[in-house]
């Protein structure tokens, strides 16, 4: 990456302007930040809608006057918001490389963009899909397929999982930037001659060091935010 050829100016900012700088990117680069997202995204929609629609098509069928039909839908919100959270970096691993590239005054064609994400795939499919706990709330939903209301898997588990996120991706945000842009590793090579070659786990110590606690707290925050704009809309 060029450091000192980007069309930003690479510098801490407040949060207020990093919102400010992503409207910013959103109106000059609208096909990286939309349509580049939207495809990656829609993939995960469909596997989402075959998990979990059918809570809406059994209650709508029975009716939506009783009790447990108000849980199960409250227990369908709750699990696709869940799932739409976990998956959005995976989703968003396009996107993120075309406006990475773009930030970086770096020309990257979509074929490339596809070809090089695809060449990260296992680098992603550990850090997000298994680590990330995309896999096992999957597995979980599958195995709860027409199960009724559960207190313990359909409350305590979900709550966990957003804690455990909490302490992995509200603290350590830019995982799969490092993996896309910067191309670091998740471990050192074994038969290489390079092996001071920077590794994930220590830019992301680098990168946060100090910071960890203010991650958390965005977190929290974008969270609370993104769930009000997501009800007003």
């Amino acid at each position: 990456m060029q450091l000192d050829q980007t069309h930003l100016v690479m510098r801490p900012r407040r949060m207020s302007e990093i919102g400010d700088m992503t409207l910013a990117m959103l109106r000059n680069h609208p096909q990286q930040a939309l349509v580049d997202f939207g495809i990656g995204a829609l993939l995960w929609a469909i596997l989402d809608i075959a998990i979990l629609a059918w809570i809406p098509i059994q209650e709508a069928q029975l009716g939506l006057t009783d009790e447990e039909a108000v849980l199960q839908i409250y227990r369908y919100l709750g699990w696709m918001t869940l799932l739409v959270m976990l998956q959005t970096p995976l989703a968003g691993s396009l996107a993120t490389l075309c406006l990475g590239r773009k930030i970086f005054e770096e020309a990257v064609t979509w074929r490339e963009a596809v070809r090089e994400v695809w060449g990260h795939r296992s680098a992603l499919v550990e850090t997000t899909l298994i680590k990330g706990l995309v896999l096992p709330a999957i597995l979980v939903l599958l195995f709860r397929m027409g199960s009724p209301v559960s207190f313990f898997w359909d409350l305590l588990i979900p709550l966990l999982i957003l804690m455990i996120q909490f302490f992995t991706r509200g603290m350590y945000p830019f995982v799969p930037e490092l993996l896309l842009l910067e191309k670091c590793p998740i471990r050192k090579p074994r038969n290489s001659a390079d092996q001071n070659v920077i590794t994930l786990p220590q830019r992301l110590s680098h990168l946060h060091q100090g910071q960890s606690g203010e991650n958390g707290g965005r977190f929290i925050i974008q969270g609370f935010v993104y769930s009000v704009l997501l009800v007003c809309f």
